[in-house]
């Protein structure tokens, strides 16, 4: 199994993903997102291919939360499975 940890910017927080691949496919978890930047949005879109199996959200501060109300908000971003 591959691992690759993945960390952006995000506004005042950070946004941390963990993307876990083997012969039979990925898993990826996404853990915050103070912003959805653009940058996050193209890693979301090409690398993940729009889809994120487990998202966390460590707690329920602006900096933490607020990009992933608007990432959701963009509802055809997302492959829903």
């Amino acid at each position: 199994m591959k691992a690759l940890l993945k960390t952006f910017a995000s506004g005042h927080g950070d946004c941390i993903f963990l993307c876990l691949t083997n012969g039979e496919g990925k898993y990826s978890i996404m853990v915050d997102c103070g912003d959805f930047t653009s940058e996050i949005e193209s890693f979301v879109t090409q690398s993940l291919s729009k889809h994120i199996d487990l998202l966390i959200i460590t707690h329920i501060d602006c900096d933490h939360v607020d990009g992933v109300t608007k990432m959701l908000k963009k509802n055809t971003l997302f492959d829903y499975r």
